[in-house]
């Protein structure tokens, strides 16, 4: 008799699709035209994991999280937050926001995943704080971003309010 080994989040990488192997229409997760083209160091650490995998992918990485902000709150110890009102377009905005996202301390090599509805991105911290506007502009509702910790999340909301979370 065989024991199935619980899935990991690592599981799953060899699935995703590599930035330089997605169509145009597959990286509509990045709205960033005036950082394209990406320059090749950075665009290979940006990949894609789409449909049914992608929702496995984030019920596994969401597991052991708290379920809503109620929850996150309790969960979580520290909490700080930061409002993106009038931030778009504005290069000294968008670079407090990096700055606040490195005052974070992920280190920059750590590996995240960024989780929306039947979609992952997997890049590094430091990719996601160079180009967090041109994630963030696509994102819909909600974009959650862990690591395989799930010691900490951080979460873009579409109410423009960025926050980021730990034990």
């Amino acid at each position: 008799m065989r024991i199935k080994r619980k899935m990991q989040l690592q599981d799953y990488l060899k699935e995703f699709t590599a930035w330089d192997a997605l169509s145009e229409r597959q990286r509509s997760f990045f709205c960033g035209d005036d950082y394209l083209p990406l320059p090749p160091s950075h665009a290979a650490r940006i990949s894609r994991l789409h449909g049914i995998r992608a929702v496995e992918f984030i019920r596994l990485a969401l597991s052991q999280m708290p379920s809503n902000s109620t929850d996150a709150s309790t969960h979580f110890k520290h909490k700080q937050t930061m409002l993106l009102d009038n931030v778009w377009g504005d290069q000294t905005k968008i670079a407090a926001v990096r700055d606040w996202l490195y005052q974070a301390g992920v280190p920059f090599s750590t590996q995240v995943f960024l989780l929306r509805h039947e979609e992952v991105v997997a890049t590094d911290w430091k990719t996601l704080m160079r180009y967090w506007d041109a994630f963030a502009r696509s994102f819909g509702v909600e974009m959650l971003i862990v690591d395989h910790t799930k010691s900490w999340l951080c979460t873009f909301h579409h109410a423009q309010v960025l926050t980021f979370m730990r034990h």
